[in-house]
């Protein structure tokens, strides 16, 4: 059985093509025709963009290492570098695609994709601190500092942003 070698894209959707010459898997986005090469190999996809809503969230497992100007990195190679074992929390934003080994992580309720959390009057969150990290002003200068273990207090009324 012979593999298919052109794929139609429709807009909001991508496929990951592994390179079997140089071993580097690339996103390739629609809307487009996209030819395989010989030496190309699907390996996921055809594949929707991921669609965030206004007010929420979700989780996502080995996400690709950013620069600070937000471009991807690669490695000498061609290969985007990823965070092994980190986790990202991406907001509203627009659609994007899931790079080579990025995952959609489930919330508990078996929901991707979940609303913020709003905290009625009189009424607060405890938030346990899985990684140290500070709160900065617009100075620069740290205002809060939180290190792993630690709980805090989140009070309401308000919109709890993760």
């Amino acid at each position: 059985q012979m593999a298919t070698s052109v794929y139609h894209l429709a807009p909001l959707e991508y496929i990951h093509v592994l390179d079997n010459n140089s071993n580097v898997t690339r996103v390739e986005l629609g809307p487009q025709t996209f030819t395989r090469k010989d030496h190309e190999q699907i390996v996921k996809g055809p594949n929707k963009m991921i669609i965030i809503k206004p007010r929420h969230y979700c989780k996502i497992r080995n996400p690709i290492a950013r620069g600070a100007d937000g471009e991807f990195l690669k490695d000498k190679y061609g290969n985007i570098k990823v965070r092994f074992g980190d986790m990202e929390i991406r907001k509203t934003q627009p659609p994007f695609a899931l790079y080579p080994n990025e995952e959609l992580v489930p919330f508990p309720d078996r929901k991707y994709i979940v609303p913020l959390q709003v905290i009625p009057p009189l009424q607060a969150l405890v938030i346990k601190v899985t990684r140290d990290y500070q709160i900065k002003d617009e100075e620069g200068e740290v205002v809060e500092a939180y290190t792993a273990g630690q709980l805090r207090l989140f009070r309401g009324p308000g919109t709890y942003d993760p």
